[in-house]
């Protein structure tokens, strides 16, 4: 089935932003995965400011042109939308849905439209948001959701620059400190227990927190503060903290280890881009794998000291890239679910729709079945019987009998229509 499927999307430069945000580089990822599918994706833009797209056969509309003659399919992915349409729409949840509005009810840190404005026919989310699903749905006032697996494709590879070669390895820390998921708090105890042994300082080069420029007051007071080596360190440049850098631009340097941890976030694009880079990675998350990098539990300090140092000792790895064959858009198993469900969720929308009777004056195509319908919601022909219609560009022949409807599909050869018998279809009508 070919299907203009639109993408919400912020207007951005997505040549700019994508290695900003997970979000942004998951949804290029999806965009990705549903041309592999055959599909026509486009991004859905909120107005006419600037936008430029990352690769150059994205397309994109203004969300007051979409109809359902061009869209077949809205998927909501990071950016909401205030208007109703008669599209099919799933809401993907590639985020910590729970701990955003956790963090919203103190902090306000996040918009979001009024819910009461959009209707959701389906959810996605992804396998370590499972134990959210019924709040998923409960949020989205939606009876339905799918666990669709979490999509990785290799933007990106770093550039082999031979000035770090003879430097002592840096240690990064990106974990942004914006969500209660993904902050640098346990990193800094890692980090600071780790210089406690002398030979470990002396062993590595900058630390450097790509998190905060300017730490908050409280930060600086009641967590740096009473982290003794942080602190020293702070004041004498071995450590330091600065705002947050696109990812490629940061594992370009080849001679760092990523410091990672996570709270119920445990798939990252963080390690995927590690994994392709051969970049020593250090992580808490025993869903991505406890032999892949350096893997210590939960909130260990101690373990994940260890981790570091023997990512140091180790001083480089070379990682087998099949890992990522689980995550790839080229993974047939991950194509078959995302193709399953997407369809299956157009399918049901209009079956409902038939069943209630709420479709009036329209020819819809699904599967190459064609459905058309009066003003009470029955198929019908010219003649109640039979008849003949156009869409799409093709010709079709529709005839009733005994409540199933026959439709072919008539090609022109020479001016003359004829009936392909290969293409008979036939199911019974809805009523």
């Amino acid at each position: 089935m070919v299907l203009n499927i639109g993408i919400t999307c912020c207007n951005k430069n997505l040549k700019k932003t994508i290695f900003n945000n997970g979000i942004l580089q998951n949804s290029i990822t999806l965009y990705r995965l549903l041309i592999k599918l055959k599909y026509k994706p486009f991004w859905i833009l909120n107005g006419n400011d600037k936008f430029e797209k990352y690769f150059n056969d994205e397309k994109s509309l203004l969300i007051n042109d979409i109809n359902n003659t061009n869209c077949d399919l809205i998927i909501l992915f990071g950016t909401e939308i205030n208007k109703i349409f008669d599209i099919p729409t799933i809401y993907y949840h590639c985020g910590n849905r729970y701990y955003t509005d956790l963090n919203n009810l103190k902090y306000d840190l996040y918009k979001y439209n009024d819910v009461k404005y959009i209707r959701i026919d389906n959810i996605f989310y992804v396998p370590q948001h499972i134990n959210l699903k019924e709040y998923f749905m409960t949020y989205g006032k939606c009876e339905k959701s799918n666990c669709v697996p979490h999509i990785y494709e290799p933007f990106f590879k770093k550039i082999e620059d031979t000035s770090y070669i003879n430097k002592k390895l840096d240690i990064y820390i990106c974990e942004p400190n914006l969500h209660i998921i993904k902050n640098s708090i346990i990193p800094m105890c890692i980090i600071n227990k780790f210089l406690e042994n002398k030979k470990n300082y002396d062993n590595i080069g900058d630390i450097i927190f790509f998190c905060n420029k300017d730490p908050c007051e409280y930060f600086k007071n009641n967590i740096i503060k009473r982290l003794s080596m942080i602190n020293d360190n702070v004041d004498n440049k071995k450590i330091k903290f600065m705002g947050r850098f696109p990812i490629n631009e940061i594992l370009n340097n080849n001679r760092c280890i990523v410091l990672s941890h996570q709270t119920n976030n445990e798939l990252n694009y963080l390690y995927y881009d590690c994994i392709y880079n051969n970049t020593l990675l250090v992580h808490n998350s025993k869903m991505f794998g406890i032999d892949r990098g350096y893997y210590y539990k939960d909130n260990c300090i101690d373990s994940a000291v260890r981790c570091l140092e023997n990512a140091v000792k180790d001083h480089s790895i070379i990682y087998d890239k099949d890992i990522l064959t689980e995550y790839s858009i080229d993974n047939k198993r991950n194509q078959y679910i995302y193709k399953a469900h997407i369809e299956d969720t157009i399918q049901n929308y209009w079956n409902s729709k038939l069943q209630s009777n709420l479709l009036k004056d329209k020819m819809i195509k699904l599967n190459n079945i064609i459905y058309i319908f009066t003003d009470n919601g029955n198929i019908i022909s010219e003649n109640k019987t039979e008849g003949y219609y156009l869409y799409d560009g093709d010709k079709y022949f529709l005839a009733i009998d005994n409540n199933y409807y026959y439709i072919y599909r008539l090609k022109k050869n020479l001016d003359i229509y004829y009936i392909n018998t290969n293409e008979w279809i036939n199911g019974s009508i809805e009523n």
